[in-house]
């Protein structure tokens, strides 16, 4: 089983990474772990911009947290894993993503690090259950 999960940092996400985990670890397969790098809300900077300058640093420290979470709990337990960072909305990188590789499921957490994260289901979760050619499985 191909499975494709996103993570932000967010409790949500890391316990939408340990389901991920538990799934592989009983059907097999290969987890893509997606990080998405989402410049919406910054004032509408050029993507050069945003990547040449200060927040690049913020940027590239949640990447690397978010790599290492995930290398620290999938190493332990043996699986076979790939992380990568895209640019772009959550819900977009993780349907273009089934574009490229085929994913048999989805997992996200069901609230991220967005603006609405105070809804019951996230903004990125809702679209992927309405739009995805795929199962999507939402961890709370």
């Amino acid at each position: 089983m191909n499975i494709a999960v996103g993570v932000d940092g967010s409790p949500e996400s890391w316990r939408a990474l340990e389901m991920t985990a538990r799934l592989a670890e009983a059907f097999g397969g290969h987890i893509d772990v997606l990080h998405a790098r989402a410049l919406e809300g910054f004032s509408g900077a050029a993507d050069d911009a945003v990547a040449a300058g200060p927040l690049s640093e913020t940027f590239a420290a949640l990447e690397d947290q978010a790599h290492d979470e995930a290398r620290n709990l999938l190493d332990a337990r043996g699986l076979s894993w790939s992380f990568s960072v895209r640019l772009g909305r959550p819900a977009d990188v993780l349907l273009n993503h089934l574009n490229e590789v085929a994913i048999e499921l989805i997992v996200v957490g069901s609230r991220g690090q967005g603006l609405a994260s105070r809804s019951i289901l996230g903004s990125t979760a809702t679209e992927l259950v309405n739009l995805s050619p795929v199962a999507v499985l939402v961890v709370p």
